[in-house]
């Protein structure tokens, strides 16, 4: 089995099971320990929960 194969069958999973989470207030994303690879290598990656918004949906428009 292909690495990514390996990672869709992990991602798709955790995607839904954080899409399906929608009352929560967090933004979650998942980091690879690296973004450069070579065939085969495992690669570890990171869960992580964040407070601050990558786009802002908290605050006003400043032209209103």
């Amino acid at each position: 089995m292909t690495m990514l194969a390996k990672a869709t069958r992990l991602l798709i999973p955790l995607g839904l099971l954080l899409a399906l989470n929608t009352a929560s207030a967090h933004e979650f994303m998942i980091k690879p320990e690296k973004s450069q690879l070579n065939v085969g290598e495992a690669v570890r990656v990171e869960a992580m929960s964040s407070h601050v918004f990558m786009v802002n949906e908290e605050m006003e428009n400043l032209n209103d």
